[in-house]
């Protein structure tokens, strides 16, 4: 993974509840990145703007002028995710149209970098498919894990 410009976060001793701050033109915004049990081995990742000690808002649009900081912050959430948890897969799904649009473009730019360790399906939920993912494809819903480590020369 590629060192890019980031916030510093902290982390609950699960590794499932992450916690850092944007700094941009409306402040300090402190921000939350939760990754609950869905089924099996997958796990829900949830963000948004952290309301009181435990309560956070995924549906707030809250533009700070931070987006690309703000997107390498969670992807190195993701990377220290798995670190904890190898076999985990990853569900993002987006909670609207917006959301959907952002996470498709951020996919689509940085599949050459994210396909190194991952493999990414994407979801189509009006027919329930999950696929492998493609680039040229809009997806209503994301789902990552690690590449298994190919020992074969």
């Amino acid at each position: 993974m590629k060192k890019r410009n980031a916030y510093s976060f902290t982390k609950n001793d699960e590794q499932i509840r992450y916690e850092f701050v944007s700094i941009g033109p409306k402040g300090e915004i402190a921000k939350i990145v939760s990754f609950s049990p869905a089924f099996g081995q997958a796990w829900n990742l949830a963000f948004g703007d952290l309301k009181g000690s435990e309560e956070f808002d995924d549906s707030i649009i809250t533009d700070n002028g931070d987006m690309r900081k703000v997107l390498q912050t969670l992807a190195n959430i993701a990377h220290d995710f798995f670190e904890k948890h190898p076999n985990a897969q990853v569900v993002i799904d987006p909670v609207d149209g917006k959301r959907k649009s952002l996470y498709n473009r951020v996919f689509q730019q940085k599949f050459d970098e994210i396909e190194l360790e991952f493999e990414v399906f994407g979801v189509l939920k009006y027919t329930s498919e999950i696929l492998p993912y493609h680039p040229i494809k809009t997806y209503d819903a994301f789902i990552i894990q690690r590449k298994k480590p190919n020992f074969e020369k």
